[in-house]
């Protein structure tokens, strides 16, 4: 049967695989190991999806009722952008550290094709050793048995017609491969057949030379006559003479050729021997050993853990399959104790065997059920480690692993910022690549949404450093994932947004902030985000000291223009909002007068579209004028609109 594999990996090639319904699934992953190695990827770490679900090597084509030319997909477990990396297997035979790290699956595949490739060149020898004993076989008509010419030929002709051929790369080619073992069966009987012979011929050829005076029993009966003839003429006597030396001659060619022939004999019969040999071996064999689990749950579990590392590493590996096939299986695992060993698999020395146990950790805990028995086992605590891991994808899984739990509980938040969880997510901020910025500002929000986690966000000051960083880290990025990039500045907004409601100077003191939020509009046309960064912005206005720092921007009044360009009526009013208390301070109106604030303040109340903010606007420019003379009034703090709130929302003075 056929199958198709498809990967996103390679969008445009598809891999065929050609099987048996009996082959395992490891073997079609050896297969595509093989495939794999011809494009330089041999090393790189994916599991074969079908209808949804994850393969398990154990099982068989035919138990998950994959039919012929069905399509498979193979999922890697690393980003597309990872797969140019030197990666490893979920195989080791050591421990230590990363770089003493040996892969037993690769290092089958390396047995294998040095299998493949010794194959390939004994074939070839074989028959260019063949096609030698062309040549010896017409000087079988120089001895003194020249009939052994024609059953020589006859075997060296079914010797090279009838050869199978093979490449490493193309694999098994022609109709003659198609029963290569009884081939080689009879080549070794034919072999046997002509050493016999030789072997046979030669005896009596040297018998002949040894037993009987020169020039030989058989020389002599033949040049006899000849002597008889001559009647003593030298001449002719002379030619009797030649015709006897080159009879002797014949005899010892005779001998020598079949020593010759006899060596020929013995070379092709071991190769035959060993291609017959080697012809037991099917690709995959060597991998699938390494590759393939057990079914049972409780063996795999014992393996997981009292095996070595080498036998951790891939029962961790089927425990991760296993939990992303079905939710049975995560609930069997949970049953069977797999939550105690997948916690202890987590802080291995191994790092891929950490790698694994999180990945199977964070499918586990998508099931809201699981999430409160890992919390109360302490897994938090693990999952809050592994975040300082050098291993990306680790970080990335206990990250995921972290999300699924805030998202799904308030109780198990506060196992989250429990035991300096805080400051960890805090370091991981610092260097997460663009997907789990985003991850990261999910918890963030997630985490202030609840009074509880909010309060401890409060009361330390890493926590909004954290999301300020990957607020500005988000837009500092190239476009090549302006998605997650978005959604992180849209989470990270929001998640500020929330923490200002009772602490509306909280962010005042953040280096950059200010600066970010102004130039914010000129970089992303979204007004979602533009009207979550003028409602921070407003926060900037609640005291003299403050509006000072604002109008003390670079570029302050043209940064204000790229929020009014958005005609959005909600972000315009906010900004109308914030002109007003800017110009409330007397110490501040000469300044703005200089840069030519009442020009914006006009073209804001041109672009007013409702009686309020053209109010707010007017106002401003009375104050620019100085027609009511007043000083700085505190307001009380106005709670920003959040995201969520309709568009027609008023912001009360």
């Amino acid at each position: 049967m056929l199958l198709y594999i498809q990967s996103k990996a390679y969008p445009g090639r598809t891999f065929v695989d050609l099987c048996r319904p009996s082959d395992t699934v490891a073997r079609v992953r050896a297969n595509l190991l093989h495939s794999l190695h011809e494009i330089g990827h041999s090393n790189h770490q994916f599991r074969l999806q079908y209808k949804g679900s994850y393969l398990r090597d154990a099982y068989t084509l035919e138990e998950y009722k994959i039919l012929n030319n069905a399509v498979i997909s193979m999922v890697p477990l690393n980003d597309v952008s990872e797969w140019n990396k030197d990666l490893r297997f979920h195989q080791s035979t050591t421990t230590t550290t990363d770089d003493q790290v040996v892969d037993v699956v690769q290092s089958a595949l390396c047995e294998e094709i040095g299998y493949l490739d010794t194959r390939e060149k004994v074939l070839r020898n074989y028959k260019t050793l063949v096609m030698m004993q062309i040549v010896l076989a017409f000087l079988a008509l120089f001895t003194v048995y020249w009939y052994f010419f024609f059953a020589y030929l006859l075997v060296i002709f079914a010797s090279f017609i009838y050869s199978p051929s093979f490449t490493r790369i193309g694999g098994w080619m022609g109709k003659n491969s198609v029963r290569r073992r009884e081939f080689m069966v009879v080549m070794i009987l034919l072999c046997t057949l002509m050493l016999a012979s030789s072997i046979l011929l030669l005896v009596f050829s040297v018998s002949e030379l040894t037993l009987s005076p020169y020039p030989t029993t058989r020389c002599q009966s033949q040049v006899s006559n000849c002597f008889s003839e001559a009647r003593g003429d030298p001449v002719e006597e002379g030619v009797c003479t030649a015709y006897q030396m080159r009879c002797y001659e014949s005899s010892v060619w005779t001998s020598v050729y079949f020593c010759i022939v006899i060596i020929f004999m013995i070379s092709t019969g071991v190769l035959c021997c060993y291609l017959l040999y080697n012809f037991k071996f099917e690709v995959g064999d060597f991998i699938e050993h390494y590759l393939i689990q057990t079914r049972e749950m409780q063996q795999v579990m014992h393996a997981a853990k009292h095996g070595d590392t080498s036998q951790k590493r891939s029962a961790v590996f089927e425990l991760a399959t296993m939990a992303a096939s079905a939710d049975d299986n995560k609930f069997q695992i949970v049953t069977e104790g797999g939550l105690d060993i997948l916690i202890s698999l987590a802080l291995s020395k191994d790092s891929t065997t950490q790698e694994y146990a999180a990945e199977a950790i964070a499918e586990c805990l998508t099931v809201p059920a699981i999430q409160d028995q890992f919390v109360a086992t302490g897994g938090m605590k693990t999952l809050t480690a592994l975040l300082y891991t050098k291993n990306p994808r680790t970080v990335r899984e206990a990250i995921t692993a972290i999300s699924y739990v805030v998202s799904d509980s308030d109780d198990n938040k506060m196992a989250v910022v429990a035991d300096h969880g805080l400051e960890d997510l805090s370091y991981a901020s610092k260097y997460a690549d663009h997907r789990n910025r985003r991850v990261l500002s999910t918890i963030f929000l997630e985490l202030a949404y609840y009074s509880e986690t909010r309060a401890s966000l409060l009361t330390r000051s890493t926590p909004t450093e954290a999301i300020v960083n990957l607020l500005i880290r988000s837009s500092s990025t190239n476009e090549d994932h302006m998605e997650d990039n978005l959604q992180t500045t849209i989470l990270a907004l929001q998640a500020l947004e929330l923490l200002v409601i009772e602490t509306p100077t909280l962010i005042t003191t953040q280096e950059n902030l200010l600066e970010y939020l102004l130039v914010l509009p000129s970089r992303i046309n979204e007004n979602k985000i533009q009207l979550l960064a003028s409602q921070l912005l407003l926060n900037w206005t609640h005291s003299p000291e403050d509006c000072e720092k604002l109008c003390s921007v670079e570029d302050f009044t043209d940064n204000l223009l790229y929020f009014v360009h958005s005609n959005d009526a909600n972000l315009i009013r906010v900004i109308a909002t914030i002109a007003l208390r800017i110009t409330e301070p007397i110490s501040l109106r000469s300044k703005l007068n200089d840069e030519d604030f009442q020009d914006f303040i006009s073209y804001l109340q041109n672009a007013s579209s409702d009686r309020q903010t053209w109010n707010l606007t007017a106002q401003a420019l009375d104050n620019l004028q100085n027609k009511p003379d007043s000083g700085f009034i505190q307001k009380n703090p106005v709670r920003p609109a959040s995201s969520s709130s309709s568009e027609g929302e008023a912001f009360t003075q």
